[in-house]
């Protein structure tokens, strides 16, 4: 039986090529299309280097907005903060420890998003 799929990696990092016209710093967030990773070493333009693209992470957030665990948050590329709101930003992940709207950093599991199930009434 021939193979259709094989394995290459983990899963828990992905070779990145920088595209981009700045230099990636590590534990800068990666916006990844449809969702988010972490650098995990410095990636010059140009080059390819690793990504996370699982784990909890701190990163910056917004403040005056408190935040529950579940929350699925989004990455604000101009302002460099995590947010609940999605409009013009980037799924990161899940909240996985509450914040307090005056704390100005976030826990979030990349990755994972929260799923809304609507119910058929049925």
């Amino acid at each position: 039986m021939n193979r259709i799929a094989k394995p290459v990696q983990n899963g828990e990092v992905i070779d990145y090529i920088n595209s981009g016209s700045d230099p990636i710093t590590v534990g800068d967030v990666v916006p990844l299309g449809t969702f988010c990773g972490i650098a995990e070493i410095g990636i010059p333009v140009g080059e390819i280097g690793t990504v996370a693209i699982t784990k909890v992470w701190d990163v910056p957030s917004v403040s005056g907005t408190a935040f529950s665990v579940g929350d699925t948050l989004y990455w604000n590329a101009s302002n460099k903060q995590a947010t609940k709101t999605p409009a013009n930003n980037m799924p990161l992940g899940v909240c996985v420890a509450p914040k307090a709207s005056g704390q100005s950093v976030a826990r979030v599991k990349i990755g994972v998003f929260s799923i809304n199930v609507v119910s058929s009434g049925g």
